[in-house]
């Protein structure tokens, strides 16, 4: 069997861009790294790709990092594609993405899941927002403190009182042992900050047919205490949820 050609992405621009930004001609990054100058000139003018260790070592030197030479990107980007690249890392293994992207670096969960539920994020992500917080290790007063600063504090004391629900009906073998210590923080905190009188249409209504009114209506019990319309189930929930805790169980 032939073996398959490897893809490779054209770096020489970026090689030779941090190279320059660095002050660095050819002789001297061959000093520094040990890689020969026409060894360097073959990946600058993409006549050859350099290996990992290559690409480590120009990087150290040039100060530079390996996402840079990999994406062209200096640090990892903030839309949603880029923070469901960043979910996927923290458990949502279950969606597809257009792309994959290579993450620069892991966020903090707390950050991640208050930026994310700040903005506007899709059913598919809220439907797995309880089993992300019955999985993963979190410090509440962090993921408190991030809620208020992006104004996400409902969102997550609903989503946090929806995994204590559901979590009686999971094995506990799949849950995190602390969640039910963090998940009471998370819920008493955002009900003690008060919740705001105007409806909160978690996302966009997606039938322009369904009024406003029509979506509150078909809101669950739990989720209508809070004050926000969506009519995800807690069957529903409960589903994805098991989805997502069952693959890291089998890991």
């Amino acid at each position: 069997m032939a073996r398959r050609k490897r893809r490779w992405r054209p770096i020489g621009n970026w090689l030779r861009a941090a190279r320059k930004e660095a002050g660095l001609t050819l002789a001297e990054l061959e000093r520094l790294t040990n890689v020969s100058i026409s060894a360097l000139g073959r990946f600058e003018s993409d006549r050859a790709v350099p290996s990992f260790d290559d690409v480590c070592l120009i990087a150290q030197q040039v100060g530079w990092p390996l996402l840079y030479f990999a994406t062209g990107r200096e640090r990892t980007g903030n839309d949603r594609l880029a923070l469901t690249a960043q979910l996927y890392y923290w458990g949502l293994r279950d969606v597809s993405l257009p792309e994959r992207l290579l993450i620069g670096e892991v966020r903090a969960f707390e950050d991640l899941a208050a930026e994310v539920l700040a903005g506007d994020p899709s059913s598919r992500v809220i439907e797995a927002f309880p089993g992300l917080l019955l999985r993963n290790k979190l410090e509440p007063a962090e993921l408190i403190a991030y809620g208020r600063r992006y104004g996400s504090l409902r969102r997550l004391g609903w989503l946090a009182d929806v995994a204590a629900v559901i979590s009686d009906r999971i094995p506990r073998e799949y849950i995190h042992p602390d969640a039910s210590r963090w998940l009471s923080a998370v819920v008493a905190s955002a009900r003690d900050e008060g919740t705001a009188n105007e409806i909160d249409h978690i996302f966009p209504i997606a039938k322009p047919s369904v009024s406003a009114k029509r979506a509150w209506s078909d809101s669950p019990p739990l989720t209508r205490r809070w004050k926000i319309a969506c009519d995800i189930t807690l069957l529903q929930f409960q589903s994805r949820a098991l989805s997502i805790l069952e693959r890291t169980h089998q890991a």
